[in-house]
């Protein structure tokens, strides 16, 4: 008899092992699905040179996309300055020097970001005072794309957001016949539920000069 009930509760142990085992591939497999539903669903394409004016001021805009595409689709990204930061350099890029080739570009070869130079000009003969900025960034299906603002090609400075009149410049010398340069990088914001942001979106930047009057462009 004594046997016979060692044997049983080695049995019901083995049992309980067992089920663990399950419940435990069960919580792997759905952290998986749920997480790829997350990541996987966003397709967003866009153009890469635009160029701008009102030809009633001497300013000009001029928008580079830098990232080269790995594809046409973006995968939701965390908006923190360490994340961006490493995005906008790429996941195989081991330097702090900006390469077109890694930029925006993650371990799986998705496109996490699309990076823009923005680049103002002055083509008059009079200084300038300008202010400028992303002033909208919208998608019929991309309801969570959003932007950053950057001190340059590799480094996010701002990452609440790059909408607003004056988020590029504010109140900044612009000499005559001189350019600035503004960099911004547009990414889906991942809400870590599944999301389903697809399609393209449309990015208008603006910038005036009290004196001058503004300047439009668009990256769509």
């Amino acid at each position: 008899m004594a046997e016979n009930k060692k044997v049983e509760k080695k049995e019901d142990t083995s049992n309980k092992v067992f089920l663990y085992i399950v419940i435990v591939l069960i919580i792997i497999v759905v952290t998986v699905v749920g997480t790829t539903l997350a990541y996987f669903s966003a397709t967003v394409s866009n153009d890469t040179d635009i160029t701008g004016n009102t030809g009633s001021t001497s300013l000009d805009i001029q928008i580079n996309k830098l990232s080269t595409n790995a594809n046409m689709d973006l995968i939701p990204l965390d908006n923190d300055l360490e994340t961006l930061n490493k995005a906008a350099l790429g996941h195989y890029n081991e330097t702090s020097n900006f390469d077109a080739t890694k930029a925006c570009i993650d371990i799986n070869n998705y496109s996490v970001c699309q990076l823009y130079e923005i680049v103002v000009t002055n083509n008059g003969t009079v200084n300038l005072s300008i202010n400028g900025g992303i002033t909208s960034l919208t998608g019929a299906n991309t309801p969570n794309i959003a932007c950053a603002v950057m001190d340059n090609n590799t480094t996010v400075s701002d990452n609440s957001t790059c909408i607003g009149t004056d988020t590029l410049a504010k109140n900044t010398l612009l000499t005559a016949g001189s350019s600035n340069p503004y960099y911004v990088l547009v990414y889906i914001n991942n809400l870590d539920v599944p999301q389903k942001d697809k399609g393209p979106f449309t990015g208008t930047v603006e910038f005036q000069s009290g004196d001058e009057g503004k300047v439009t462009a668009r990256f769509n």
